[in-house]
């Protein structure tokens, strides 16, 4: 069994070890963070889309009525 304290020390990093580590895991974030916000605006188009869709087709079902109802006259 290996000496914990000096398991520990092998772990150490250098500062500029941490300074690549912390820049690579920001760019993580960063990407995940973007991922997220495409995700998110893709999800509010197609609300809207779905929206749109609902209030046309109300709108052509009305249109379909009344021209029914001027044809029946």
């Amino acid at each position: 069994m290996l000496n914990p304290k000096l398991e520990y020390e092998s772990m150490e990093l250098t500062d500029k070890e941490a300074l690549i580590a912390a820049k690579r895991l920001l760019h993580q974030i960063c990407l995940l963070r973007h991922l997220m916000l495409r995700m998110c605006l893709v999800l509010i188009l197609c609300s809207c889309l779905r929206l749109i869709l609902y209030i046309y087709n109300i709108s052509l079902y009305n249109i379909t009525n009344t021209l029914a109802q001027w044809y029946r006259y």
